[in-house]
């Protein structure tokens, strides 16, 4: 038979209160131990569920704004495209073969890439101006309710507020040409400012008329009223439609106001505020 052999020795009382000083402190450690690890679940629970929660909440603004938001991207990327179909017909009634249509894509491209050169004695109002331009015409085209009249920004989308805009922005762009201190530009600014000071009352002209007969001066409340109403044509329409075909003809700067492809700096008026800029900046205006 196995025989076993137990020896007993008195142990001190320090060697007692570190062992049990060990336990009490192993006791705590898996105590803590099994919290942290409830605390971790419910720390990487509260974690997903607020991550849910900001995809449905960022899905459900993506779809509120997605009228409002596609819109203005669409007309940006399709205004290269609206010049190479204007320079192709040109072209067709030259008698000429023209350049694709995707040639403007590709010079916006470059120009993207090219450094911007900015005159030393240029002021922050040069370098901030072709922002500007290019923020003011894209929320004015935001505005615009051209593929619905049921958008997020309709309730502030106001025909002043985008005449505002549209003003904003030739009005830095004249302050842009005269900034930079060249004669062409100088000159460029001017004839535009005198195209405005006929331009801009005739365009409020033709808001107002719409106006009048709709009542508002909201876009999609214009839109709306004159879709749904018992008379589309009317006599005062027939006119402001050939005031604004002018007024677009003069906005556009095309033949007999201006001719954008034009060589000569003494017969340019929105190309000749231009002349000074390059690269990205030229890009943007």
């Amino acid at each position: 038979s196995d025989r076993y052999l137990m020896v007993v020795m008195q142990i001190s009382g320090k060697v007692i209160s570190n062992a049990l000083n060990v336990s009490a402190a192993n006791q705590e450690y898996l105590q803590r131990s099994l919290l942290r690890d409830g605390l971790r679940r419910m720390y990487l629970n509260t974690l997903t569920l607020v991550l849910i929660l900001a995809v449905f909440a960022a899905l459900l603004l993506a779809v509120a704004l997605s009228n409002q938001l596609v819109q203005p991207l669409l007309l940006l990327a399709a205004a290269p495209l609206l010049t190479g179909v204007i320079r192709r017909i040109k072209a067709r009634l030259q008698n000429r073969r023209g350049a694709p249509l995707l040639t403007p894509y590709r010079d916006l491209r470059k120009l993207i890439a090219k450094e911007a050169i900015v005159a030393r004695t240029a002021s922050p109002l040069f370098r901030a101006a072709p922002y500007v331009v290019f923020a003011a015409t894209l929320l004015a085209a935001a505005a615009l309710p051209v593929f619905s009249t049921v958008l997020p920004g309709a309730r502030i989308a106001d025909a002043i507020a985008l005449i505002g805009l549209l003003g904003l922005a030739r009005f830095v762009l004249v302050l842009a040409g005269l900034d930079a201190g060249t004669p062409f530009g100088g000159m460029g600014a001017s004839r535009e400012m005198l195209v405005t000071t006929f331009a801009e009352p005739a365009l409020l002209l033709v808001i107002f008329t719409l106006a009048m007969t709709t009542h508002t001066t909201n876009l999609a409340g214009m839109a709306d009223a004159t879709l749904t109403g018992a008379t589309v044509l009317r006599p005062s329409y027939l006119f402001a439609l050939a005031a604004l075909l002018l007024l677009g003809v003069a906005e556009c700067g095309r033949i007999p106001v201006d001719n954008p492809s034009t060589h000569l700096e003494l017969t340019m008026i929105h190309e000749g505020m231009l002349l000074e800029y390059s690269g990205r900046h030229l890009a943007l205006m």
